[in-house]
């Protein structure tokens, strides 16, 4: 009995306590609750004005030298002489001597043709000394044909008057017949000489050009820099026999230098190229190019040029458009050669048009779907999707969706719904004082 009693006392305690606390909330007053303060969110903020604005358009590409060309022999031979100037990485000067064949056998070959040559020419004057003798000969012996004709007559008259013999008449007849006979072989001699003058002339002729030959050849033994440029690399060496047309070496010229620089066709439209559709390339008229490099221990190598063509294709393997700008010809003068190494890399900046009644911002303020955090008069947070034109790693160029005075947080903001209300913390200048350009590696 005093058992039962201990198990079922703590178990009607229990039972009891929950009676009374499920009475106590039933019957009890309901407690008040305060309802929270919205938090205020603190934000920095721009407001922005439309203003006129100069594009710039990002890209980069390889320097590379206007004129690249291969150092090919014109004649075939021993190389006698390599100079220091035909070296890999060296330097020369238009018409420096490179290297040079041995000239011998085309020296020897000339001359042989220059003693033909007087040869031929002596040949003619004696032709022409002849064709002068044979024309006072043939004027002698048209004088003694006309004697023998006359004498020929009076023989006949004599004969028919019976006062000589008939053996005298045919004497006559033959020595009538003789001086014919001369003055038609002179004649026939004097027809020819302008044949055998044509052939002697044709000759000399050949052999002229086979001196002229003979002496370019000579020439060409002598390997001469067509510009001034640098050496690439060399292909041939002291002692080497080379034959015609074999390739010696590369070179390329110093003078000028251009960039391929790849864009995009979006980028395209934002540039004016129509100088260098009117010049076809030629005057580096096109759009203002700035290139920037670190190279040779030197940082921020700077360079301008122009933009002075565009390619024909598009990138097979890209999909841009290239165009070509050139260095301005002033700055090679005025800059050491080293400074422009084919290949070198460089990063650049391309002038494009410019823009009127835009608004250019911070490219963090403007979020997905190109929305930014606009807040309104009473410093509430609304999104607002914007029509962007460009952009770049740092700023943003919109042209539609903003208004003047408008202002946009500066403090990124990525779960705070629409229509928070905010707390302005501080408002920076006026956009139209913030980077004039971009893309130019100004910070």
């Amino acid at each position: 009995m005093k058992h039962s009693h201990r198990f079922y006392l703590p178990v009607l305690v229990i039972i009891l306590s929950a009676a009374v606390g499920i009475t106590l909330l039933k019957t009890g007053p309901a407690p008040k609750r305060k309802q929270p303060k919205p938090a205020k969110i603190a934000v920095k903020t721009i407001t922005v004005k439309p203003r006129s604005f100069t594009l710039w358009i990002s890209s980069q590409g390889l320097i590379t030298p206007y004129l690249r060309s291969a150092v090919t022999s014109e004649a075939a031979g021993r190389l006698v002489e390599v100079t220091e100037k035909f070296i890999e990485g060296a330097f020369f000067e238009k018409d420096d001597l490179l290297a040079r064949i041995d000239p011998e056998s085309y020296r020897l070959f000339a001359k042989n043709l220059e003693a033909s040559i007087k040869v031929v020419k002596a040949r003619l004057e004696e032709l022409e000394t002849s064709r002068i003798n044979r024309q006072k000969q043939l004027e002698i012996e048209n004088q003694l044909l006309k004697l023998a004709e006359r004498q020929f007559k009076r023989l006949s008259i004599l004969k028919n008057a019976g006062t000589v013999t008939k053996s005298a008449v045919e004497q006559g007849e033959r020595e009538l017949l003789s001086r014919r006979s001369a003055v038609l072989n002179l004649n026939n001699g004097l027809d020819l000489i302008p044949a055998q003058r044509h052939n002697l002339e044709a000759e000399l002729q050949l052999k002229e050009a086979q001196q002229e030959t003979a002496l370019l050849d000579l020439k060409r033994t002598r390997i001469i820099a067509p510009f001034t440029g640098r050496v690439v690399k060399k292909q041939a060496d002291l002692g080497q026999f080379v034959g015609k047309g074999q390739t010696l070496g590369e070179i390329y010229a110093t003078a000028q230098w251009e960039v391929r620089l790849p864009i995009s066709s979006h980028e395209l439209s934002l540039l004016d190229l129509s100088a260098i559709k009117k010049d076809n390339g030629g005057g580096g008229l096109g759009p203002e190019v700035d290139f920037k490099t670190s190279a040779q221990g030197v940082v921020n190598q700077k360079w301008s040029g122009n933009i002075i063509r565009m390619e024909s294709a598009v990138d097979s393997h890209t999909r841009q458009i290239i165009l070509v700008a050139r260095i301005n010809s002033s700055e090679l003068e005025t800059k050491e050669h080293y400074n422009f190494l084919d290949g070198l890399f460089v990063e650049s900046t391309i002038r494009g048009r410019e823009v009127d009644n835009v608004f250019v911002l911070p490219r963090h303020t403007v979020g997905p779907e190109d929305k930014v955090l606009f807040i309104d008069k009473q410093n509430r947070l609304f999104r607002r999707k914007v029509d962007i034109i460009f952009k770049d790693a740092n700023s943003v160029v919109v042209a539609g969706g903003l208004k003047a005075m408008d202002r946009i947080s500066l403090t990124p903001l990525p779960f705070t719904p629409d229509g928070a209300l905010l707390t302005i913390q501080h408002e920076k200048p006026n956009a139209s004082q913030q980077k004039k350009r971009l893309n130019r590696g100004d910070n």
